[in-house]
């Protein structure tokens, strides 16, 4: 079995530090925190070494914001880190592909640098896999696969990936 390269945006290191998801909705922290999803996704990742790898952008933006966000305390600082230095070639990089249809996404105006990065991004990618619990993707998945992206929030990706 080859190697799945999948984007996961930032939300989705963050969401294993009770502290990120504190803003959340009680059912959204239950669902995140308490009920681990996002630690289970990560744990998996990290895990499976084979099956699964990280994929970040060649200039650097997605990496930037990993260190900016990630509580340096969570499960999900420690995982990011054994991907990125710990467990040879379980990260890469790609060369982000801007879609020209980017702003049709249903609440484009939202996105922000790095969120039209992880996009960009995963559509470089041979397996065109995006993880997050951004609203602007999850919402608008429908359209996004019919771009060939599949968009998978943590708990869809434990069960589907």
């Amino acid at each position: 079995m080859s190697r799945r390269w999948i984007v996961v945006d930032t939300n989705i290191f963050c969401f294993t530090a009770y502290q990120a998801v504190g803003s959340w909705s009680a059912q959204e922290r239950n669902r995140l925190y308490e009920g681990g999803e996002a630690q289970d996704f990560l744990s998996r990742m990290v895990n499976y070494c084979d099956e699964y790898g990280l994929v970040v952008d060649t200039e650097g933006l997605i990496i930037e914001e990993y260190e900016q966000k990630i509580p340096r305390d969570s499960f999900g600082y420690w995982a990011f880190r054994q991907m990125a230095t710990r467990i040879p070639g379980k990260m890469d990089s790609f060369r982000h592909a801007n879609p020209d249809w980017i702003d049709q996404l249903e609440g484009s105006h939202n996105l922000d640098k790095h969120d039209r990065r992880f996009l960009a991004t995963a559509l470089a990618t041979p397996d065109k896999i995006l993880v997050s619990e951004d609203t602007v993707f999850t919402g608008n998945e429908s359209f996004l696969k019919v771009k060939g992206l599949g968009v998978y929030d943590a708990e869809r990706a434990n069960h589907q990936l």
